[in-house]
């Protein structure tokens, strides 16, 4: 039997509690053993998940320097990944950072480097890779079904910032391990008539220096989908982005944004996001081939498959019962960390995925900052 591996967690927000601490309770051979956050409230709400054995931190540089510990679980602000993975690897550990990877490409190329000059594995957040209903859609394309892949469309509608806020702030102070943007905490949220506190309507992710902005924080996970659907062998050159704030005015990021991506085979991809949408919209994913078109309808946890007018298959996924908390794959990307550790094998999401998926909305926001297109090519001049 495998030596259980001893994990400490740093940040305990909604991603970071209710997400990370709780899904490594739940599998075998993790054990966490310290957890971590500058709040103390947030400390003391995700006691519930740990044994009282567990080491609790104000200070993640002493969690980091913790020789009980043996991984890292970043899951604090964007711009503080960098310095914690850094100083992580630096003390021999291994690091699971949540997505985005880093806000900048200057940052995901030192954790890459870190990590390599440590010998550690480095796995990013970015769970879609470990949903098995995106391993359905990309294992369609891949196949041919839909002939050769040309076009690639993402839709992100969510609904209006003041309601997520709401959202948040209710899960947060009832320490629910619903996530904030779900419809359990929507309901939850209307029926109690949160009010937000000032506090928490500074939310991290609505300054862009911290998290690089909205495309960057939001929607790596769809750019990392575009990439994965090409086989990850192909890379981005050129993205052109419009954006900007029409209706959230006094929030540093963006509230929408279209965004066209050009592949250097000739694919093309073009992702939409909104922040206002009324009541937000089902996210879906899109692949047009030469011979036919597959659709990826994320909540309905189906994939439609279109090879002729009279032709339209529905494709069901069963996923793994009990439901881990939050976003589909949180809890198999948390088993996948715990078994490169033990096995010394590579990560599915590592340090070049991340930064992959992170090169596009970089691009995407200098472009719209700039009003032209940008090359990949810049971010590393």
């Amino acid at each position: 039997m495998a030596k259980k591996v001893k994990c400490g967690v740093i940040g305990l927000g909604l991603m970071g509690a209710s997400g990370h601490v709780y899904n490594l309770t739940q599998i075998p051979d993790a054990e966490v053993v310290a957890i971590c956050d500058i709040n103390p409230e947030h400390l003391e709400s995700a006691r519930q998940y740990v044994g009282p054995e567990c080491k609790l931190y104000l200070d993640a540089d002493k969690l980091i320097e913790d020789p009980d510990v043996e991984a890292v679980v970043i899951s604090t602000p964007n711009h503080l990944h960098r310095p914690q993975a850094e100083k992580a690897f630096a003390c021999g550990k291994h690091v699971f950072t949540e997505k985005p990877m880093a806000p900048t490409i200057e940052d995901c190329l030192a954790m890459m480097q870190a990590a390599e000059k440590a010998g550690k594995i480095l796995e990013v957040g970015l769970l879609c890779r470990y949903n098995p209903q995106f391993h359905k859609f990309v294992e369609i394309i891949q196949s041919g079904a839909i002939g050769n892949l040309q076009m690639m469309f993402c839709k992100e509608f969510r609904a209006p910032f003041q309601n997520l806020l709401i959202q948040y702030a209710h899960t947060l102070r009832t320490k629910s391990r619903q996530f904030a943007d779900s419809a359990e905490a929507a309901k939850a949220a209307q029926e109690a008539r949160t009010e937000v506190s000032l506090e928490e309507q500074k939310a991290w992710w609505r300054m862009r220096e911290i998290s690089g902005g909205a495309l960057v924080e939001k929607n790596c996970h769809h750019f990392d989908i575009f990439n994965w659907m090409l086989g990850d062998s192909v890379r981005a050159v050129r993205v052109f982005a419009t954006g900007g704030k029409n209706v959230h005015k006094e929030f540093e990021i963006i509230d929408h944004a279209w965004v066209t991506v050009d592949y250097e085979n000739g694919v093309k991809g073009c992702l939409g996001l909104c922040f206002f949408a009324p009541w937000g919209e089902e996210v879906e994913w899109w692949a047009i081939g030469d011979k036919g078109k597959c659709e990826c309808h994320l909540h309905k946890e189906e994939i439609h498959l279109i090879t002729s007018r009279d032709h339209r298959e529905i494709i069901k996924v069963k996923f793994p019962e009990p439901k881990e908390p939050g976003h589909r794959g949180s809890r198999v990307e948390l088993e996948e960390f715990i078994r490169c550790i033990q096995t010394g094998s590579k990560p599915y999401a590592d340090g070049t995925i991340g930064l992959r998926s992170v090169e596009i909305p970089i691009a995407a926001e200098r472009s719209i900052k700039l009003g032209r297109p940008v090359e990949i090519s810049e971010l590393y001049a």
